[in-house]
C-alpha cells in the first residue's frame, strides 16, 4: 500500500509539471509576482486533469494523457494525494513576496468659505459678524489675499498660514479692524505687507515679519498699541509712510541695513525713544524719522556715508547723536528743528552740507576742525561753533612745536630773512651761495614771472630778481658756484634746470630779469634738490609712494665750461618730500636728510637717514632720526653748522581764505644750529 501511494504521488507530480508547462503564454502576463502565478497555474491543471473536461488536456501529447490517466486511477487515494496536494501548496505560499500596497494620500480640504481664484484669496463668504468666526487658516496655495478681504472681522482671534505656504502678497486694508487679532505670525516667502493691512488690529500683542519681507506699506501696522518689540528684518527695502504710527507700546526700533526708502515711518505721538541704524547701512533715508517727535537717541553705524533729506528733520527731543567719522554728506533739512540738540560733531570726512541742514535747531553748537566744510558752513550760516577738543589739542601742540623752532633759532637774525612778496608769491626752495641765501618763489595763478630773493648772511635783504618764466619753480641748488633753478616741473612738462652763474647773480640789479646762461633736460623734475660734490640729486615732490630721486653725475664741459647731468643712480623717496640735504661719506655712501609735508595744517617732518649705499641700495630705509616741525616746510639748506628752512605758511595763497588757512604762518627764513635742529622734540 506504502508503494502505490508513494508511485501515485511521482505520477502527480509529473501531471502538475506538464499542466505548468502546456498554459499558454499569456497566462502570466500582467502579475507581479511570478511564484504565486506560478502556485494558481499547478492548482488549475489539477482540477482540470481531474475532470478531463478541458479542451487543453484533450489535446495533450500522448506522455500527458498517460500521466492524465495514471492521475485519474489514483484518485482511490485521495485522502494521501490530497494530502499530498495541499502541502505542495502551502511549501509554494510560504515563498511568496509580500503585495505592495499604494498609498493614497487625502487631498488638503480647502475651506469652502473661501473664495480664490488663480491662487488669489479673493473674498471670505462668513459673515463678519459671525461670533464663532474666531480662527482662520489660509490655503498653501494662496499667493495674495485681496484688498478687504477681512476687513472689520471683528471676531477673527488667530490666523495661521497652512505650511509650505506661497503667500507672497497681502492687500489693502486685508485684516484692517481685526480688533480680536491677538498676534501676527507671517509666513516665509511673503514679500509685500499692503497699506493699512493690519490697522486698527488693537488687540495684537506680537508681531512676528519673515525674513523674506521687502516691502511695508502706508499705515500697515497703525495703531497697534500693545506690541512692545518688532523686529524688522535684514533684506526689508522699503518703509512707508506711517508705517508704525501710533505704535505706542514701542520704545526702542532698529532699522535694517537694506532700507533704503522711508518717509515718516514713525510719526509724532509715538513712544519709541530709541532708533539704531544696523551696522552695513550706508545712507539714512530720507525723512526716515521726520517729526518722530518722541525720539530722543540716535545710533548710527560705523558703515554710514550719507544723512539723507529731512532725516532727522522735527525730531524735537533728540539729543543724542554720535556722528561717525565715514560720514560725507549731510542732506537738506537733515536736522531742522532738532530744538533739543546741543552738540554735534562734524569731522573732516564731511565734505557737503545741504541747505538748512541745522535750521531751527537753535540750540546747538557745531563741533569743527580746522579748514573742514563743517567750520565754513557754521561760520556762513552763522550757527555756533567751535574746535573739538582733539582739534584744541592738535592747535596746541603745534603752537608749542612753533615755539621751540622760533626759541632754538639763532637769535641775532630772529626779525631777520623777512620773505616779501608773500600776498602774490609763494616760497620754495633755498639754498647758500657764495655770499647770498637764496629763496626761490613762484606766483600763485602761474601768470606772473617766478622771482628769487636774495639776503645776505646777516639776513638783510639785498634784491629781488625776476626770472624769464611763469613756471612752478621749485629747488635752488649751489652746483658748482652755478646756482641751479628747478623749472617746468609741472606733470606733463619738460622737466628742466636753469643754469645762473654766480658772477652774474653777484651783477643782477634789484628789480631786474635776470635770464638763465643755458638749461639742462632732466630724466626728472627738480622740486627738491641738493648737491654732494659729485652729484646732483633730484625729484618730484609728489603725493605718491613711488616717488623717484635720481643721481646725476655733474660734469664741467672743458670746452663750453657748461654744467653737464648724466643719470648714474636712482633712489625711492617717501612722498611730500619738499627739501633735501646730502653729505658725501664715500665714493659710494651717502647721509640723506629730507623735509616733508603736505597740507595745510599737517605736521612736517625732518628725516635723518643712515648712511646708504648708492650702488646697491634702491630705496631710503625707515629714518633713524625724526623730527616734527611746523606745517608747510618746504626747502631746507646747511651751510657750515647752520640750517636753513623756509615755510609756505604765511603766502597769501594758503592763509588769504579763513575757511582754508594755514594756522601758523611763518613769514621768514628760519635760521638754526643744526645739533639743536636735530635735538629739537
Amino acid at each position: 500500500m506504502k508503494e502505490k501511494t508513494l508511485k501515485s504521488i511521482s505520477k502527480l507530480l509529473v501531471a502538475v509539471m506538464i499542466a505548468t508547462i502546456a498554459l499558454p503564454s499569456g497566462a502570466f502576463a500582467g502579475h507581479g509576482n511570478y511564484k504565486q502565478d506560478k502556485v494558481m497555474a499547478a492548482e488549475v491543471s489539477i482540477a482540470d486533469s481531474e475532470q478531463e473536461t478541458t479542451k487543453e488536456n484533450t489535446e495533450t501529447t500522448k506522455p500527458a494523457e498517460e500521466t492524465s490517466t495514471d492521475e485519474s486511477s489514483t484518485k482511490e487515494t485521495g485522502t494521501d494525494e490530497t494530502s499530498t496536494t495541499e502541502e505542495s501548496s502551502t511549501t509554494e505560499t510560504t515563498t511568496q513576496a509580500p503585495t505592495t500596497e499604494v498609498p493614497t494620500t487625502e487631498a488638503p480640504t480647502i475651506n469652502p468659505d473661501f473664495v480664490i481664484e488663480n491662487g488669489v484669496l479673493t473674498g471670505y463668504k462668513k459673515a463678519a459678524t459671525d461670533t464663532t468666526n474666531k480662527e482662520i487658516v489660509i490655503p498653501a496655495s494662496v499667493t495674495k489675499i485681496n484688498a478687504n478681504v477681512f476687513y472689520q472681522y471683528k471676531y477673527i482671534e488667530k490666523v495661521t498660514f497652512e505650511q509650505g505656504s506661497l503667500l507672497q502678497e497681502i492687500g489693502e486694508n486685508a485684516f484692517k479692524e481685526c480688533t480680536a487679532l491677538k498676534t501676527i505670525e507671517l509666513p516665509e516667502g511673503l514679500q509685500i505687507i499692503g497699506i493699512e493691512a493690519y490697522r486698527g488690529c488693537s488687540a495684537v500683542t506680537e508681531i512676528k515679519l519673515p525674513t523674506t519681507i521687502k516691502y511695508i506699506y502706508k499705515r500697515a501696522f497703525y495703531g497697534i498699541k500693545k506690541v512692545k518689540e518688532l523686529t524688522l528684518p535684514e533684506g526689508l527695502q522699503k518703509i512707508n509712510y506711517h508705517a508704525f504710527y501710533k505704535m505706542t507700546g514701542l520704545t526702542s526700533l532698529t532699522i535694517p541695513s537694506t532700507v533704503t526708502s522711508t518717509y515718516e515711518i514713525i510719526g509724532k505721538g509715538a513712544n519709541v525713544t530709541t532708533v539704531t541704524f544696523a551696522n552695513g547701512m550706508t545712507k539714512v533715508p530720507n525723512r526716515v524719522l521726520l517729526n518722530a517727535n518722541s525720539v530722543k537717541k540716535v545710533i548710527l553705524p560705523e558703515t554710514l556715508t550719507s544723512i539723507g533729506y529731512q532725516a532727522f528733520s522735527g525730531c524735537t527731543q533728540l539729543s543724542t547723536i554720535k556722528m561717525v567719522q565715514t560720514i560725507k554728506k549731510i542732506g537738506e533739512s537733515a536736522f531742522k528743528n532738532c530744538t533739543s540738540l546741543k552738540k554735534l560733531t562734524l569731522y573732516k570726512t564731511v565734505k557737503t552740507i545741504g541747505a538748512n541742514a541745522f535750521a531751527g535747531a537753535t540750540n546747538l553748537t557745531l563741533k569743527v576742525y580746522s579748514n573742514s566744510a563743517g567750520k565754513k558752513y557754521a561760520r556762513v550760516n552763522n550757527i555756533p561753533w567751535e574746535y573739538t577738543d582733539s582739534e584744541k589739542e592738535r592747535m596746541a601742540e603745534d603752537l608749542r612745536v612753533y615755539d621751540m623752532l622760533v626759541n632754538s633759532g639763532i637769535q641775532s637774525v630772529k626779525d631777520k630773512y623777512i620773505l616779501l612778496s608773500l600776498k602774490n608769491y609763494v616760497p620754495q626752495g633755498t639754498c647758500v651761495i657764495g655770499k647770498y641765501i637764496v629763496v626761490s618763489m613762484y606766483h600763485k595763478n602761474l601768470t606772473a614771472k617766478s622771482i628769487l630773493l636774495i639776503y645776505d648772511k646777516r639776513g638783510n635783504f639785498v634784491k629781488k630778481l625776476k626770472l624769464t618764466i611763469k613756471d612752478h619753480v621749485g629747488s635752488v641748488t649751489n652746483v658748482k658756484k652755478n646756482l641751479v633753478v628747478g623749472i617746468n616741473n609741472l606733470p606733463g612738462a619738460v622737466d628742466k634746470v636753469g643754469i645762473i652763474t654766480y658772477k652774474k647773480l653777484l651783477k643782477a640789479k634789484n628789480g631786474k630779469t635776470i635770464k638763465f646762461s643755458y638749461r639742462v633736460t632732466l630724466r626728472g623734475c627738480a622740486d627738491f634738490a641738493a648737491f654732494d660734490g659729485t652729484h646732483f640729486w633730484a625729484g618730484r615732490s609728489a603725493n605718491s609712494n613711488s616717488c623717484l630721486m635720481y643721481g646725476y653725475r655733474v660734469k664741467r664741459n672743458k670746452k663750453t665750461k657748461r654744467l653737464t647731468f648724466t643719470n648714474q643712480y636712482n633712489l625711492y623717496v617717501p612722498a611730500n618730500t619738499q627739501g633735501l640735504v646730502v653729505n658725501k661719506i664715500s665714493a659710494t655712501e651717502r647721509k640723506f636728510t629730507l623735509s616733508q609735508s603736505y597740507g595745510r595744517i599737517a605736521d612736517s617732518y625732518l628725516m635723518v637717514y643712515e648712511p646708504v649705499n648708492i650702488v646697491t641700495a634702491s630705496a631710503l630705509d625707515t629714518p633713524v632720526k625724526t623730527v616734527v616741525l611746523p606745517s608747510m616746510l618746504e626747502g631746507i639748506c646747511v651751510s657750515g653748522k647752520k640750517t636753513y628752512v623756509v615755510f609756505e605758511s604765511a603766502a597769501g595763497k594758503y592763509c588769504s581764505n579763513q575757511d582754508n588757512t594755514s594756522e601758523i604762518q611763518i613769514d621768514k627764513v628760519k635760521v638754526i644750529k643744526t645739533w639743536k635742529l636735530l635735538a629739537l622734540n
